[in-house]
C-alpha cells in the first residue's frame, strides 16, 4: 500500500477486518519490542513516546492525541506499557469502523467518555473483533489485555490473529 497508515485511513473510511488485523499483527509484534511506552499511534512520530520510564517501569505525563489516550493517563496516574495496548484497541475499532470509539462533539465529552461511556462494538465485527476490543478497551489497565510481563504473548494467543502465522 505505501504511504502512511492514517493516509491509507482517511482513504479507505475503514478496513476489512483481513487488512486490519495485517496491520494490528504488525504493530504487535513491532510496538514493545521497541521497549517504549508509545501512548499514540503514528510509529514515526516519537515526540509523543517515553522511553525512559521510572524505576517502577511506570511514568506519569500526558501527551499524546486526546481520543487515543488511555483512562489513567487522562487520570494522571503513573501507567505502564498497557497504554499501548488501550492506543492499539483504539486503532483497532477506527479501522474496522471509521471512527474511534468514544469521539464526542468536544474535547471535554470526549474525555469524559473515554473514563465513563461503555465500549460500543457495531454489529458487523465479527465476535473474534469485538473480544479483541473489549479486552484491549478495558478502562482498568490490570484488566486489560496486553498488561503484565506476559502481555504481548496474550494479545498475540488471541483468536482474532489465528490466520496470522
Amino acid at each position: 500500500m505505501g504511504g502512511e497508515l492514517f493516509t491509507q485511513m482517511a482513504a479507505e473510511q475503514m478496513f476489512s477486518e483481513e487488512v486490519a488485523r495485517f496491520y494490528i499483527a504488525e504493530l504487535v509484534q513491532h510496538l514493545h519490542s521497541l521497549g517504549i511506552v508509545y501512548r499514540h499511534v503514528l510509529l514515526t512520530d516519537f515526540v509523543l513516546s517515553k522511553q525512559a520510564l521510572g524505576a517502577d517501569g511506570k511514568a506519569n505525563t500526558i501527551c499524546g492525541t486526546a481520543e487515543y489516550m488511555a483512562p489513567e493517563i487522562l487520570m494522571e496516574m503513573h501507567y505502564d506499557k498497557s497504554v499501548d495496548w488501550w492506543t492499539l484497541g483504539i486503532l483497532m475499532f477506527e479501522m474496522l469502523t471509521g471512527d474511534t470509539p468514544f469521539r464526542a462533539n468536544n474535547k471535554k465529552k470526549t474525555l469524559d467518555a473515554i473514563q465513563n461511556k461503555k465500549l460500543n462494538v457495531p454489529y458487523y465485527v465479527t465476535n473474534d473483533g469485538k473480544d479483541l476490543l473489549n479486552r484491549l478497551l478495558r478502562k482498568n489497565p490490570n484488566g486489560r489485555l496486553g498488561s503484565g510481563n506476559d502481555g504481548t504473548k496474550r494479545v498475540k494467543s488471541h483468536r482474532w490473529f489465528r490466520k496470522i502465522n
